[in-house]
């Protein structure tokens, strides 16, 4: 069977979740928001790409 390709790389929401004292502005807030909804997207279409090929 084919092996799925796993991003072991840490979320950015992960990233500021073990640093609780940083303070995040509120535009950095929805940056990160959008990142993480883009990198939702990508991990979606991936999936879908993979499951349609096997």
């Amino acid at each position: 069977s084919n092996s799925i390709p796993v991003n072991t790389e840490d979320s950015i929401a992960k990233q500021w979740l073990f640093e609780p004292t940083k303070k995040i502005s509120s535009e950095d807030l929805n940056t990160l928001y959008k990142k993480e909804a883009r990198r939702d997207e990508r991990n979606k279409a991936k999936m879908t790409c993979l499951l349609a090929t096997t």
